[in-house]
């Protein structure tokens, strides 16, 4: 299964150790390059791109239609835009979106979304991850913002209460 990705939850990801995940989730996790260029270069996160470049099922690639990506940055922030606009080019059925706004344009899209709290809970029922609440609490940690009942929620979802 592909994926396509957004910096919110690379950077969420990331920040616990976590992207490595992915690449055992997914045969492919491909991250638009505006994406790659908010995290990375105007960013200046050398530990995400260390960490893309030793993880095989990583790529970066560009959206080459522009038209349906000049229809979705007039309702998205670039990123965003590129990551669901890459997946209807590439015919990639699921994308990894933290915000609300993204999800919801993605799913109107009939895309499948899932976050980075997603991906853990995945990645739990999988047998990769032993604890989910620690991650949790690390994301809180760096700054990650979630609400109390997401969390319950997610606890709930990998019987953690």
């Amino acid at each position: 299964m592909k994926i396509v990705i957004n910096s919110s939850p690379l950077i969420a990801l990331s920040c616990i150790n976590q992207l490595d995940i992915l690449d055992k989730l997914f045969d492919e996790v491909i991250i638009p390059q505006a994406v790659y260029n908010e995290t990375v270069i105007d960013g200046n996160d050398k530990k995400i791109d260390n960490e893309i470049k030793q993880l095989t099922n990583f790529k970066i690639l560009q959206v080459a239609d522009s038209r349906t990506l000049e229809f979705i940055i007039d309702v998205l922030d670039e990123g965003e835009a590129e990551v669901i606009a890459l997946a209807k080019e590439l015919k990639v059925d699921t994308v990894v979106i933290d915000e609300l706004k993204g999800r919801k344009y993605a799913r109107k899209h009939n895309l499948e979304t899932i976050g980075s709290l997603g991906i853990l809970v995945l990645g739990k029922k999988k047998g990769m991850i032993k604890e989910v609440s620690p991650l949790l609490q690390r994301m809180l940690d760096y700054g990650i913002r979630m609400g109390d009942k997401l969390r319950k929620e997610i606890f709930r979802k990998v019987d953690e209460i």
